[in-house]
């Protein structure tokens, strides 16, 4: 389903005048494609903070820069991977964006887990806490399960598993079985 998504995104980016709705378009594609490809996905990513750049489309920029930080962060790339995310999460403060606030700070807090784990800890309980006030049960679980891993890279195992027992109690709470196993 998704490679029929994929085909008709590309179908329709080329017919498109590099505009608002090109510029969604190619990050629709871009989240499409971020897991198997981080070359594609920073190609795609980087035709899109180019339009939107050049259109002044704000939240365009923001979301190119957050795209474009995975894609450097999939290379081990961190320095531009966490360059391109503090560039969009300051662009989504500023235009009040709480979600994409929130999933930015995610994933600033896996760029710095490995190298500052205290930094990643504190990323992530930030965007807990926007998760919290937008009731994303899910997002709240994954990040429970996130603060969980660096506790136990930590060795601090006993803290760990009260992370990932309240990540678990979360799961089951809202349903997502195909997530469960992860905890």
């Amino acid at each position: 389903m998704d490679e029929d998504k994929i085909i008709e995104l590309e179908s329709r980016i080329v017919t498109l005048p590099e505009d608002k709705e090109k510029v969604d378009s190619l990050l629709e594609l871009c989240e499409l494609v971020k897991e198997n490809s981080s070359i594609k996905l920073s190609e795609l990513s980087g035709q899109a903070l180019d339009i939107s750049e050049k259109i002044n489309y704000k939240l365009g920029v923001a979301r190119s820069h957050k795209l474009l930080g995975q894609s450097f962060s999939h290379r081990s790339d961190f320095t531009n991977a966490i360059r391109h995310l503090e560039k969009a999460l300051s662009l989504s403060r500023s235009l009040g964006e709480k979600k994409l606030e929130g999933n930015i700070l995610i994933h600033l807090g896996i760029v710095h887990k490995n190298s500052d784990p205290a930094k990643a800890i504190e990323l992530y309980y930030e965007s807990l806490e926007i998760h919290k006030i937008l009731k994303d049960r899910l997002s709240e679980a994954h990040l429970l399960n996130n603060i969980g891993v660096v506790f136990k890279m930590l060795g601090n195992y006993s803290v760990a598993l009260e992370y990932y027992l309240q990540s678990l109690s979360i799961k089951e709470e809202v349903g997502v079985e195909k997530t469960i196993h992860n905890t």
